[in-house]
């Protein structure tokens, strides 16, 4: 009876080390799932503090006054022929008559005519103009900038020059139409044009044939007349900025600055819009059923909880305005609804901050007041040493870490078990070689042996 003793092929020898390696990385992979929860776990916390630090900024706008208040301007007609700009942290309810009695004007120049604007008809030489506030310019001029065109460019190019010119063509004069209209930069009587041209050798003269003085706007602020040098009056009332756009002598007008009460309401409208989107995370996270997969999300989560609770009292608290007086929230209008979250009632809230905004600003920022204590909730949230979130960070970073370092071990082992795997693969590969080796010599003895047997027969 022939023994036989299959060798295993490369292919078959592979599978077979492939199956044993895969029986043993189903820990790993395992490994692996758990990690990625965990990170999942990270993310939704990450998530979570960026709705938490964005409340915090919004903290920050509602919890100082100057901050806090908004305010708005009302021109009336004066609406149609200025403009203003504010800056609130400097600025003041109050109101002021004004009258526009005259524009700020820049003085201007216009030069005689010339017949061709491109002719060379100038030598080289100077242009000076002294300013009423003792200002001397000098600008020189070179022989390859003699003509008309030229020279308005050399003007043009130097910055400092106190003026900027312009060429034109007046249709009126056809014997010399072309022509410098010079502008000041700036205005202000200081800066009255008045220049003089200077050549060396005789040529065609060139002179100021038309002028307009400069002066200042001139308005009428409470019964008092003031001039300023420009149509943009900075800090007209502390805070307040004015641009003339038009002069309208006899037309007063009342500028108000008022209290926003709209723009402030909208402010904390943005806070509770804020708080809710924390509220609204947790209770995402808590709500679960049978098919939800607790191990990928924050259900239960103690530090959301606490949040939660802490929010949740704090809005049923009472809290004290500036006359002694207790009151709640839902009484200016914020209150839970049946979902859950916060509801506003803005025209509630904002009717309450235009009758008594110290009495609302005093409940909400006194020490004990409502927006008081949700900082003093946040802050516990974003400390850096033991804050809520730096502690769950760190409970989550080590579990990942405990992870990775089992990973790395069971990873080692495997590369080791595969190496045991295939040399003994190998061995064994060997050891059926020499089998059949023997198997082949013993069939050939036994083969020669039944022949000679027959031969003698």
């Amino acid at each position: 009876m022939d023994t036989q003793f299959p060798l295993l092929g490369r292919e078959q020898f592979k599978s077979e080390i492939a199956r044993i390696l895969e029986t043993e990385s189903r820990p790993l992979q395992a490994l692996y799932q758990k990690k990625q929860k965990e990170e999942t776990k990270f993310n939704l916390l990450k998530n979570f503090e960026s709705k938490v630090y964005e409340l915090e900024n919004v903290l920050s706008e509602l919890s100082y006054l100057k901050k806090f208040l908004e305010f708005k301007v009302e021109l009336g007609q004066g609406s149609e022929f200025v403009k203003v700009s504010m800056n609130k942290n400097h600025l003041s309810p109050g109101q002021y008559w004004i009258e526009i009695k005259e524009l700020a004007k820049k003085s201007s120049a216009l030069t005689n005519g010339f017949q061709n604007p491109d002719q060379k008809i100038f030598s080289q030489g100077l242009i000076t103009v002294e300013l009423k506030n003792g200002n001397f310019f000098e600008l020189p001029l070179q022989q390859n900038q003699s003509s008309l065109r030229e020279i308005v460019q050399t003007i043009n190019q130097d910055l400092n020059f106190p003026f900027q010119a312009i060429l034109i063509q007046e249709k009126i004069d056809s014997e010399a139409p072309w022509k410098i209209l010079l502008s000041e930069k700036n205005n202000g009587t200081a800066n009255q044009i008045n220049p003089e041209f200077y050549f060396i050798e005789d040529c065609q003269e060139i002179y100021i044939e038309q002028e307009h003085p400069s002066h200042h706007a001139v308005l009428i602020l409470n019964d008092f007349p003031i001039e300023f040098q420009d149509n943009q009056i900075v800090n007209l009332i502390p805070g307040l900025n004015l641009e003339i756009l038009e002069a309208r002598p006899h037309q007063p007008f009342l500028l108000k600055i008022l209290p926003d009460f709209q723009n402030m309401g909208n402010k904390f409208k943005f806070f509770i819009d804020q708080l809710n989107e924390i509220l609204s995370f947790i209770l995402y996270q808590n709500a679960i059923d049978d098919q939800t997969d607790t191990s990928i999300t924050l259900a239960g989560d103690t530090m959301l909880n606490i949040i939660e609770s802490q929010l949740r009292n704090l809005i049923h608290l009472p809290y004290l305005q500036k006359d002694g007086e207790k009151v709640y929230l839902h009484q200016i209008g914020i209150e839970f609804e049946k979902s859950g979250l916060l509801k506003l009632n803005l025209e509630k809230l904002q009717s309450q901050l235009a009758i008594d905004f110290e009495n609302f600003f005093q409940m909400m920022n006194g020490s004990e007041g409502f927006i008081q204590k949700v900082s003093e909730l946040i802050s516990n949230c974003t400390e850096l040493g033991n804050g809520f979130f730096k502690v769950k960070e760190n409970v989550l970073h080590s579990r990942v870490n405990q992870i990775n370092q089992q990973i790395e071990k069971k990873s080692q082992f495997i590369e080791q078990r595969k190496n045991q795997i295939t040399e003994q693969f190998s061995r064994l590969q060997k050891t059926l070689a020499h089998f059949q080796e023997q198997q082949r010599y013993l069939n050939t003895s036994l083969s020669g042996g039944n022949a000679l047997q027959s031969l003698n027969h």
